[in-house]
Parts: C-alpha cells; sequence; structure tokens
C-alpha cells in the first residue's frame, strides 16, 4: 500500500507538505477509537533495562527525535504514540 499508493502522492509534495500531510494523517488516525492503543502496543518499550537516567531526568527508552521534526510542539501525542522516549522542540 504504501509502495503503489502513498509513496507516489507524497513524491508529488514538496517535503514541508509532505511531512504536514503525514502527521496531519497520523494525527487523523489516532484519533480513531483503538488506533493509538494499537499503534502504541507495536511500539512500545516495557524493557526496564532500556530506561536511561540522563542529568536526573528519566527516558523510557533511547530512541529521540531530533529537533525540527515537530518544531512547533503540534503533534507530542502522536509521536508518543509511536514510541519515541524523547522529542526534542
Amino acid at each position: 500500500m504504501y509502495k503503489n499508493i502513498l509513496k507516489p502522492l507524497l513524491f508529488l509534495l514538496t517535503p514541508e507538505k509532505a511531512h504536514y500531510f503525514s502527521m496531519g494523517l497520523l494525527s487523523f488516525a489516532t484519533c480513531i477509537p483503538g488506533v493509538a492503543w494499537v499503534l502504541k502496543q507495536c511500539f512500545k518499550s516495557d524493557d526496564s533495562c532500556k530506561r536511561v537516567t540522563i542529568c536526573g531526568i528519566e527516558f523510557p527508552n533511547v530512541v529521540g527525535l531530533a529537533a525540527g521534526f515537530d518544531k512547533d510542539a503540534l503533534w507530542l501525542q502522536e509521536l508518543q504514540v509511536l514510541g519515541f522516549g524523547h522529542v526534542e522542540i
């Protein structure tokens, strides 16, 4: 589905529009009852050995998202659903 439908559509858009379209789609999907839960189950990291503490701050895992992806902090809940341990804004 991604390769045949979504990828060709996204490549018609500018990178900025593709970014907002993708995140809008994720935002919409997580509003559907049960979708956020399913995504959390797919991307969750319950392994306590993956937790990390840096400067007294505990993170659920070491996978974070660098600054710039969500520069306006519009999609923090959606990014949490995808399993990021931290998001830099």
